[in-house]
């Protein structure tokens, strides 16, 4: 009879397994590939033609939470730009995102505006970079070199602290509540002030973390540029 051959045992196999330096290495590599074709895209979008760059970066930043990995590359990204004398490339690309990102907490009512929409914005505060290119944003529009009231206002850090139960044009603008009290019993005038305050409160949250945020930057421009808005 003919024996059965033994099948090699994998504990008999010598199976090379790749060190951890060698992984952390690998890793690496792939993240400086990934920031480099990044940097080119947005350097040289003309190469990626019937690519809809923003609206891609856009939904990387919508798909995720708040993610160090999304912040680390954003960062990597725009300074390694700034590096290549690209540093313009790298502010409109950042000004086109939060572009969008402004309109989108315009558009909402303060009540029903939520963390989502806010938090969005961390992305771009974190990192020195990042942060940099964030308040040269929010940097109102020179009049003459003399910057309104209402060009702070319209800046994305203005849209946020302007959100009110009140309109923005008094004047003109038409109040959203307490149109007709007397037609309305106590307790609906209480529960809608419960409502403006708890808005309110939340609101007040996101900016408190927002400044907090910028305050605390590692670049020292970032503070300075933050105090002098």
């Amino acid at each position: 009879k003919k024996k059965k051959k033994k099948k090699p045992s994998l504990q008999n196999s010598k199976i090379k397994e790749e060190s951890d330096e060698e992984i952390i290495e690998a890793v690496n590599q792939i993240k400086a590939l990934v920031v480099q074709n990044s940097c080119t895209a947005y350097s040289e979008s003309e190469l990626y033609h019937g690519q809809d760059l923003l609206n891609q970066t856009i939904r990387v930043f919508e798909t995720y939470e708040i993610h160090n990995a999304i912040v680390h590359w954003f960062e990597a990204v725009t300074s390694e730009m700034a590096k290549d004398g690209s540093y313009s490339k790298a502010k409109q690309i950042t000004y086109d995102v939060l572009t969008v990102f402004k309109q989108d907490i315009v558009n909402s009512p303060f009540m029903v505006l939520c963390d989502r929409q806010v938090s969005k914005l961390q992305y771009f505060i974190k990192t020195p970079t990042c942060a940099k290119i964030f308040m040269e944003y929010n940097l109102p529009a020179d009049n003459f070199g003399k910057p309104t009231g209402i060009s702070f206002q319209n800046t994305l850090i203005g849209t946020l602290l302007s959100k009110s139960c009140l309109p923005l044009n008094e004047p003109l603008g038409q109040y959203d509540f307490f149109q007709e009290p007397s037609k309305q019993p106590g307790s609906v005038h209480a529960a809608t002030e419960a409502r403006i305050w708890t808005g309110l409160e939340i609101i007040h949250e996101m900016v408190y973390e927002l400044f907090n945020v910028l305050f605390r930057s590692s670049d020292s421009s970032v503070q300075k540029q933050t105090l002098k808005w």
